[in-house]
């Protein structure tokens, strides 16, 4: 769930940094429409997949729990603007020294970059922003997440292949990051839907 961003070059870059930042503000966007068109599919759905919180947001949330542990939720808000289901985001994650902000949704207009992250990065008094948003252009191999994460993913066959057995020690994070993403994705899920259901 949401490894593919493990192997962003522009995103470890905002991550690699040895000390706490003051805060880290993300936004994630995508033009949901340019990949669908008139279709309907099925993880529009949150029952069936999740929804926006699963699909989307999970990258950073993977990213950040990888470099700072497990999160608590400290603000939750979800809106429904053009889909059936919420499209639209905004989270505030308390980690021991810091807070993040993400945003995520999938009502952008942008048909050049129809995914778009910017990363905020605020340490020592100094912000630093990193963007990525060439997802759909022909990038060279070195800085080609999907390349990278499908180079990667062989490599571990082949070691698994050779000793005769899947280590999980190879997987490029522990598989336990990747649980707890989920976890706290699930939670911002559940706050949504209270939300929606007290009203």
């Amino acid at each position: 769930m949401g490894e593919v961003e493990c192997y962003n070059p522009i995103l470890n870059q905002a991550l690699a940094f040895t000390s706490y930042p003051t805060s880290i503000s993300i936004h994630r966007r995508v033009n949901l429409d340019f990949f669908i068109g008139q279709n309907t599919p099925w993880f529009l759905d949150s029952e069936l997949s999740g929804g926006i919180v699963v699909d989307l947001m999970i990258h950073d949330l993977s990213l950040l729990i990888q470099k700072f542990g497990k999160p608590t939720i400290k603000n939750v808000k979800g809106t429904q603007n053009i889909y059936s289901d919420t499209d639209e985001v905004e989270v505030i994650l308390k980690f021991k020294y810091f807070e993040a902000n993400l945003y995520a949704d999938w009502c952008s207009q942008n048909k050049e970059n129809p995914i778009s992250v910017i990363w905020q990065v605020e340490q020592d008094l100094e912000i630093k922003n990193f963007i990525s948003q060439d997802y759909l252009k022909s990038l060279s191999l070195e800085v080609d997440p999907y390349y990278i994460q499908d180079k990667y993913f062989l490599l571990n066959l082949k070691m698994a292949f050779q000793d005769n057995k899947v280590n999980l020690t190879t997987f490029h994070n522990p598989l336990e990051t990747y649980l707890q993403a989920v976890e706290v994705a699930d939670e911002i899920k559940n706050q949504i839907n209270n939300k929606k259901q007290s009203f």
